[in-house]
């Protein structure tokens, strides 16, 4: 994960400091809302960067800020990079707090109080191994084939990147299971209800079964379901959006399609299937029923 750049919060002070004090008031507020408009925009592109889900989830043309689109990436996940998102956000709180908030707009003093708010919740350093990365209803197993099955291909490089992003699939549920097992060891890991709902619908998205007793994968050829890669939502969602390309040759096509079914089997199910052995032998160390 980026680090903050302090010289934001030095630049936002230095301005403060040297605006002259024969500055009528609707001057001062001006200059005020134009840093804090500048201080969002850079902001956002700095956590957006973190991760190229969010990228080319949210954004058609990244290069238009300037983003760095050769780090393709699912983001960092391991106790160390929560450790640094957290860091990052009370670096972000300082630099917000700086600002005047009576000289803002009210859209801007709206948007002021949910990033403080934010922000101020992240202040409990307990908080760091409290997130709950495997939520049934929002964990990175639900989020990832929702978000990856909903970005759009523009150019041949949009598809590259998702790709690789499929490839990038263990390194992320390694670190995934590096958090699970911090959160086991100090007493916080999610109740055993909540893992068994996990892994129903792991095993659902890809067709793939753990055993049940051992807690031992099965055979592969036995857990593969036929048609599962070809009917799991990444490869019909993405033969779909390959249609968004007209340019595309028949060759191209079914090369990219070829490769995203080959991503799927080498990359995203060996990754379900060895993040669900982790939830399975970590079952039964979590004290908190909620």
């Amino acid at each position: 994960m980026k680090t903050i750049k302090s010289t934001i919060a030095l630049l936002i002070v230095s301005l403060l400091i040297l605006l002259p004090g024969c500055q009528d008031s609707q001057s001062l507020n001006a200059t005020e809302q134009a840093q804090f408009a500048a201080y969002l925009e850079q902001t956002f592109v700095e956590r957006i960067s973190q991760n190229t889900t969010d990228i080319r989830y949210i954004l058609k043309n990244p290069e238009t800020y300037g983003i760095d689109r050769t780090n393709v990436t699912l983001g960092d996940y391991t106790p160390e990079g929560v450790v640094a998102q957290w860091e990052e956000e009370q670096e972000n709180l300082v630099q917000l707090q700086a600002f005047d908030r009576d000289r803002l707009t009210a859209e801007q003093q709206r948007e002021y109080d949910i990033l403080v708010d934010y922000g101020e919740a992240l202040l409990d350093e307990e908080f760091i191994l409290y997130q709950n990365m495997m939520s049934p209803a929002d964990g990175v197993t639900v989020q990832f084939p929702v978000i990856l099955a909903e970005i759009k291909f523009y150019t041949r490089q949009d598809i590259d990147e998702y790709l690789l992003l499929l490839g990038d699939m263990p390194r992320a549920f390694d670190e995934v299971a590096l958090y699970l097992q911090a959160q086991s060891e100090a007493g916080l890991f999610m109740p055993d209800y909540a893992v068994d709902k996990v892994l129903e619908q792991m095993e659902a998205f890809t067709g793939q079964r753990v055993d049940q007793d051992a807690g031992q994968s099965v055979d592969q050829d036995a857990r593969q379901t036929d048609g599962s890669v070809e009917q799991n939502i990444l490869s019909l969602s993405f033969e779909e959006r390959l249609n968004g390309l007209a340019d595309l040759t028949d060759s191209e096509r079914e090369r990219y399609v070829e490769s995203n079914r080959a991503a799927i089997t080498d990359s995203v199910f060996p990754a379900y299937r060895e993040l669900g052995e982790v939830l399975r032998s970590l079952k039964g160390t979590g004290e908190n029923e909620q």
